[in-house]
């Protein structure tokens, strides 16, 4: 079994391991590390840094490093430096990528906000764009949902934590974490399934119902995941949206994989109307 730090890690344990950062804050922590936010002693850039668990599989690791690296959108974090420390005497690795200022998408729906049709745009292609940058690299992220989308204070909207990704390039790697990837009420009807062989339609679908949802203000199917063999039900009435986003976002979360967008392209060229 993969844990986390218990009790929690606190500042003032792995201040002294991080020489060149200052810590401000302690962050929520993810379902396998710590998180904090700290800023550069060199030239006080904001970054985040995660420590992982001593029992998460180095191999998972490694591959998320990788893909982090090599995967080529705006919209994923940048991968600043990695490494291993001695964490309650045990080795642990960790990431430092860029803080991102702004709001998780989560807290900004909890909050009673929601998407207009330009910001709904920008989610919907901001993350199809880093969809199709980590399928580039043999990656299904696994996990889109409002938890794992930032909301900057540019207006940009940015995919984080790769977590559960499932990594096509290496299959052989036991997942002791979970057995189902993902998190009910996003997951593809084939993915929650258990079908192997997922590929990037299985993100455009949460992709889809995480837009309804955003634009809407709840859940489509109400997290029941048994209902989400359906197709999209209609938005409200009421909800003003463009006809070429509402058909995009259709698009996206058709339960029927092959009827789902191929690519990044075929969204954008959707939404946008082209011809």
């Amino acid at each position: 079994m993969i844990t986390c730090f218990n009790p929690a890690l606190t500042i003032s344990e792995v201040e002294p391991l991080f020489e060149n950062l200052k810590f401000l804050d302690v962050l929520k922590p993810g379902a396998e590390g710590a998180v904090f936010k700290c800023c550069s002693v060199k030239d006080g850039k904001e970054v985040l840094l995660k420590i992982y668990g001593p029992d998460r599989p180095i191999r998972r690791t490694e591959l998320e490093i990788s893909k982090l690296l090599t995967a080529r959108s705006p919209y994923l974090c940048h991968l600043i430096s990695s490494g291993k420390k001695s964490v309650r005497s045990r080795d642990c690795r960790y990431l430092i990528t860029d803080y991102i200022n702004g709001t998780n998408l989560a807290d900004f729906l909890n909050s009673g906000e929601k998407l207009n049709n330009d910001q709904a745009e920008k989610l919907v292609l901001h993350i199809a764009h880093a969809v199709q940058a980590l399928w580039n690299v043999k990656v299904v992220h696994s996990d889109i949902k409002p938890d794992n989308i930032i909301l900057s204070s540019t207006g940009e909207f940015i995919l984080i934590d790769l977590g559960v990704a499932k990594h096509l390039d290496a299959e052989q790697i036991t997942e002791i974490t979970v057995l189902c990837f993902g998190t009910n009420g996003y997951l593809a009807p084939e993915q929650f399934t258990g079908r192997k062989n997922l590929t990037l339609r299985a993100d455009f679908y949460a992709v889809g119902i995480t837009a309804w949802q955003a634009i809407v203000g709840y859940h489509p199917f109400g997290y029941n995941q048994a209902l989400m063999k359906q197709p999209l039900p209609p938005f409200p009435e009421g909800i003003i949206i463009k006809p070429n986003l509402a058909g995009a976002i259709r698009n996206l979360s058709n339960p029927v994989v092959y009827r789902r967008p191929v690519s990044y392209a075929v969204i954008a060229k959707e939404i946008k109307g082209d011809k």
